[in-house]
């Protein structure tokens, strides 16, 4: 077997070659021929009218925000300075994060920029079909107006002083200046919250229940003015974000 070997070896290498030599120049005029007859095919950098068209209307954008917003970034902790909230944010990133402290209770607040790509909120599939009146929405600070956008905050109570307690976390929706309060939910720590009970819907809590949690999250800073001051806050940074986006996307198409 020894002296076949190389044979076989030669007779495989041949028999393999010849047909793969012929799918190498079928495919290799193949792509000349698109190459020369379907010019649309090129890399965008060859086409430079289509570079040139976006690159001039990127421009044309980041020249009218500018014009609008001013090319100096404000300081987005200026708007909940009065309700003694200190921001947390980096211009770049969507996140934005609110604290404060009230007596031993550690409250942080957490939203996003880019929340409108999320599902909008359905209302009557939360509530139920069946059994609602106008007795079944006091769970909600005010009362809203649908038409407005809205946005999605997880807000979480703590007491550092005393972690045995455990951290509350609110999950609440805005809306202009209003919030409504979908859950609240109970976590020896955070690191449990993803498989932890959420909590029972608010719309069926007992009536003072519900009330008397309103009340102490009022008390702890938790309300309209708030609600206020995180949708201002919000804008403002998507409006630096959307700026940011731009000049990101004309960097890119100008090299």
């Amino acid at each position: 077997m020894a002296a076949r070997l190389p044979r076989l070896v030669s007779l495989g290498c041949k028999s393999f070659r010849s047909p793969f030599r012929n799918l190498l120049s079928f495919s290799r005029a193949n792509i000349l021929s698109s190459y020369n007859t379907k010019l649309s095919y090129l890399p965008l950098r060859y086409n430079s009218h289509a570079v040139a068209k976006l690159k001039k209307s990127v421009e044309s954008e980041i020249k009218h925000e500018n014009e609008h917003l001013g090319e100096k970034f404000p300081d987005l902790g200026q708007f909940a300075k009065k309700l003694n909230y200190t921001v947390e944010h980096v211009y770049g990133e969507k996140t934005v994060k609110l604290t404060r402290k009230v007596d031993d209770h550690l409250i942080v607040v957490e939203f996003v920029v880019d929340d409108d790509y999320a599902q909008p909120f359905d209302e009557n599939e939360d509530m139920g079909m069946e059994g609602q009146n106008e007795g079944e929405n006091e769970a909600q600070f005010k009362d809203y107006d649908d038409s407005t956008s809205s946005f999605s905050c997880d807000i979480t109570i703590s007491k550092p002083s005393k972690p045995e307690a455990g951290i509350l976390i609110c999950s609440l929706e805005i809306h202009s200046e209003d919030f409504e309060l979908f859950s609240v939910q109970y976590v020896k720590n955070l690191e449990d919250s993803e498989n932890s009970y959420r909590g029972p819907k608010l719309t069926e809590l007992d009536e003072s229940l519900n009330s008397a949690l309103v009340k102490y999250l009022n008390f702890l800073g938790i309300n309209s003015d708030l609600a206020g001051a995180i949708a201002i806050i919000r804008e403002e940074k998507e409006k630096r974000e959307y700026l940011l986006w731009l000049e990101g996307l004309k960097k890119f198409i100008s090299h």
